[in-house]
């Protein structure tokens, strides 16, 4: 309805240095049921309030909606000028909308993704130490030191396992960038967790429902749910980001 546009289309007018994006998969009731995703953003000021700032229902996450919701967000107020890190799950369709709408900002590919990909790509018998030796790559204390951890796993793994160290390789520089920034704030930076946070309190929402939910109703659970965490976050600003 009317609030909604209205929500939708506010103006952003805090600072927002580091953004998030991530889509959350709907199963929704068409002629058959289809995968669907609303995309989501949020934002984090330089000294760590934190706000939803806005969400798009986008089909199956191409480069045209990713597209819709930047170029929405960039008329609201949102500046890359301000922007100082993006970080994100590695959905292609949004990589390519980044590169038209924001090509300047830094990446970060959100870790926790990151190593279930990895995990995806790992034997079997072999997987148990190939992610315990690649959590000491991502959790390292510096990027030199992770990036020397990086060399010593890709030897040991190569040849046992060349499409897990594939999957790292080519997004090295991505997913180790939230080392170039103050050490307590690689927690926060390094993982869409601020949003997971928000898709796990509404796939519990939507599961309770008798019937598949509509397009509709999940932009209405979602709307309620985000105006809700947002008063919610206005009392707790990130610590570490001060």
């Amino acid at each position: 309805g009317e609030a909604l546009s209205l929500w939708l289309n506010r103006s952003i007018n805090k600072r927002i240095k580091y953004l998030y994006l991530d889509g959350v998969n709907l199963s929704l009731k068409r002629n058959r049921i289809s995968r669907e995703a609303l995309l989501c953003a949020a934002g984090i000021t330089e000294t760590g309030d934190k706000e939803f700032l806005g969400f798009l229902s986008g089909g199956r996450e191409s480069q045209i909606s990713w597209e819709s919701l930047l170029l929405r967000l960039r008329k609201r107020g949102l500046s890359d000028k301000q922007l100082s890190l993006i970080t994100l799950d590695g959905n292609p369709g949004l990589l390519a909308a980044l590169k038209t709408c924001f090509p300047e900002v830094k990446i970060q590919r959100c870790t926790v993704h990151k190593l279930r990909n990895i995990a995806n790509h790992c034997p079997r018998a072999i997987q148990a130490n190939i992610m315990a030796d690649v959590k000491r790559v991502i959790y390292a204390t510096s990027k030199k030191e992770a990036l020397e951890r990086f060399q010593t796993w890709k030897r040991r793994y190569q040849n046992l396992a060349p499409e897990a160290v594939a999957c790292l390789g080519k997004d090295l520089n991505e997913t180790l960038q939230f080392f170039d920034f103050p050490y307590r704030m690689w927690v926060s930076l390094r993982t869409t967790n601020i949003i997971e946070r928000v898709f796990r309190e509404f796939r519990r929402r939507t599961k309770v429902m008798d019937t598949f939910p509509t397009e509709e109703s999940c932009i209405r659970i979602m709307f309620s749910l985000v105006q809700m965490i947002n008063e919610d976050w206005k009392s707790k600003p990130m610590k570490n980001f001060r």
